[in-house]
């Protein structure tokens, strides 16, 4: 299970002197994360999801793209996914077609890396979730990465580094089939859901970093 994977690499990678409490008493991946962010010294964070699986050189791709500029304060590598389904081609094609039409580049939870910049990242993210829930919203988990790419939107820096590249699987959850309808559903949700962060943001200047 996942408490006991986490510990291995605890055991394995994490720096004795670092206290960390494996068994967060706030479950899910948003406190996961912001646990983890909470407790990381180094100059780089970087955001992966339990099943991607990344190049080789993956690691040394977003140290790089850091080193070039030093203004870069997000990086976002390149996700592709395994599945042999023409459903998700049809997708990738919608997604970047809505892609093209962006000012920004998003940062994508599941591939990407930030600066440490030694705040509290996840702060104000409930509050956030908690108003846009009322309002309708429905925040699935991954649209922690839209929070943080808003958080850095002042900087501007984000940059995309195709060569960084992570493979995912993607399924329905419950199931190892993949419904197109379904899939243009959620690309929906996260649109919509995209905008509605933008505008929370608007109103809410202090949420975002210097």
């Amino acid at each position: 299970n996942s408490e006991k994977i986490a510990k291995d690499y605890q055991k394995r990678f994490v720096d004795n002197n670092i206290e960390f409490d494996i068994v967060n008493s706030k479950k899910g991946l948003i406190n996961a994360r912001a646990t983890g962010f909470s407790k990381v010294r180094g100059n780089v964070i970087a955001s992966i999801d339990a099943d991607s699986i990344l190049i080789p050189q993956w690691v040394q791709y977003m140290l790089d793209a850091f080193e070039k500029d030093n203004n870069t304060v997000g990086v976002t590598g390149k996700t592709v996914f395994r599945n042999k389904s023409i459903s998700l081609k049809l997708l990738n094609l919608f997604n970047a077609a809505a892609s093209r039409t962006k000012k920004t580049i998003p940062l994508k939870g599941n591939n990407c890396a930030i600066k440490n910049l030694n705040i509290d990242w996840y702060d104000g993210y409930n509050a956030m979730k908690e108003t846009l829930e009322s309002n309708g919203c429905i925040l699935e988990s991954h649209h922690d990465d839209f929070f943080l790419m808003h958080r850095l939107k002042k900087h501007r820096n984000i940059i995309n580094e195709k060569e960084a590249k992570a493979s995912l699987y993607m399924k329905d959850k419950g199931t190892n089939n993949l419904n197109f309808l379904r899939l243009l559903e959620r690309w929906q949700n996260r649109k919509q859901n995209s905008k509605m962060i933008a505008h929370y943001f608007e109103k809410h200047h202090e949420l975002v970093v210097d």
